[in-house]
């Protein structure tokens, strides 16, 4: 008996009835054993690390990593937009300034907003402001500003000491209107490096 328990935990393919219409234990590993193929396969990699299957999932593209020591940063920002029929849709603006660099801080020197004419309104900063490593600063025109128009913008000049990452500059405008609402971005856009 010692001996026949030993064999059957070793040798799975001891064939013996179960009570299962007669299903062998054979059968039952065959069957197990062609599940575990079947789903390996499934898991499985082309050759060029794309899964098989119709849906692949993709890695973002990879983009160079850009170092500087400053630059003018023009951000498109919508203080208004024009809604449906005549009337106009007033946004509040959010200018997101945001050091990426792990290391460094970077010194914001001016943060300038302009209308839909090119007309300067105003400078956000009095003096330069240090944004630490990883930090950010936010600028807000408010939502019943219409000065900006729908051609608003920004111009951000920063410097730093050292070569840093860029860092990311963007508007992003919300606006809430009874039970309508309207969020969307603005991306900065590099127009002077130094």
């Amino acid at each position: 008996m010692h001996r026949k328990a030993q064999r059957l935990a070793c040798e799975p393919d001891i064939t013996f009835r179960t009570g299962i219409h007669g299903v062998t234990m054979r059968h039952l590993f065959r069957l197990l054993l062609t599940t575990a193929v079947f789903a390996l396969m499934g898991c499985a990699e082309t050759q060029n690390g794309a899964p098989h299957g119709r849906y692949r999932l993709q890695d973002p593209p990879v983009t160079d990593i850009e170092f500087s020591t400053g630059q003018h940063v023009y951000v498109p920002a919508y203080s208004e937009i024009t809604g449906t029929g005549r009337s106009n849709f007033l946004l509040a603006v959010n200018l997101s300034v945001r050091n990426t660099d792990s290391g460094h801080p970077i010194t914001l020197t001016s943060v300038a907003y302009y209308d839909n004419d090119g007309t300067r309104l105003g400078e956000f900063l009095s003096e330069a402001r240090v944004i630490p490593a990883m930090g950010s600063e936010t600028f807000v025109v408010s939502q019943r500003d219409r000065a900006g128009g729908t051609g608003a913008n920004f111009m951000v000049e920063w410097r730093s000491e050292e070569s840093v990452s860029e860092p990311v500059i963007e508007a992003v405008m919300v606006g809430i209107l009874g039970s309508h609402s309207v969020s969307f971005r603005s991306p900065g856009r590099v127009v002077e490096e130094f």
